[in-house]
Parts: C-alpha cells; structure tokens; sequence
C-alpha cells in the first residue's frame, strides 16, 4: 500500500470516528469572499518560497485562506480539496523523516 493509500485511510478512521461521537452534522459554510486575503496570503508564500524558507503551515494557511474566501460552492470544493492533499503530503512528509531518523539510527548502533 502506498503512503497515501495509509494516510487517507487514517483520515477516513477519523471521519467515521468524528461521525459517531457528533453524527453527520450540516453547518453554514461560513465563507465570504475577500480578495485582498488571498492576494496577500498568496505573495507571502511566493516570497518565503522564493527565499527558501516555505513551510508546511504557510503552504496549508495558503489553501486555506483560499478556501474561507470562496467565491462559490464549487471554488470552495475545489479548495477544500486542496487543503486536504496539502495535510496529506504534510502526514506524508512528516512520516518520511521518521522514517529516515529510524534508519540513520539503526546505522549508528
């Protein structure tokens, strides 16, 4: 099974998980649209990007950002979408250096 086969089943236990302690709940989406937030949030991450200093929380407020500013139904789907590939790869990369601490220290003994 590949990595994101294992995280999205992890995420999938949660959602059932949530589901059973709160049932199915159906909330306001809570979005307005704002321009000038996403503007600015996207040239903050282009700047840390381009200075080599991006990280997973800037990159995840990035979608976000987008996604509470929605324009629409299907624009806030779509970015929803994203926010959770970009946790996904977040998992997968934090589960990759654990991986590669374990094996430098199986070196070192």
């Amino acid at each position: 099974m590949d990595t994101s086969t294992e995280v999205l089943n992890e995420v999938y236990a949660e959602r059932m998980r949530q589901d059973s302690l709160w049932g199915v709940q159906d909330h306001d989406n809570g979005v307005f649209p704002l321009f000038q937030a996403v503007e600015a949030q996207k040239k903050y991450t282009e700047t840390l990007r381009d200075t080599g200093k991006l990280t997973w929380s800037i990159i995840l407020k990035e979608e976000f950002t987008e996604a509470i500013h929605a324009y629409s139904e299907k624009n806030l789907r779509s970015e929803l979408i994203q926010v959770a590939a970009v946790c996904v790869a977040w998992v997968e990369c934090i589960d990759r250096s654990r991986d590669r601490r374990e094996r430098l220290r199986k070196q070192m003994t």
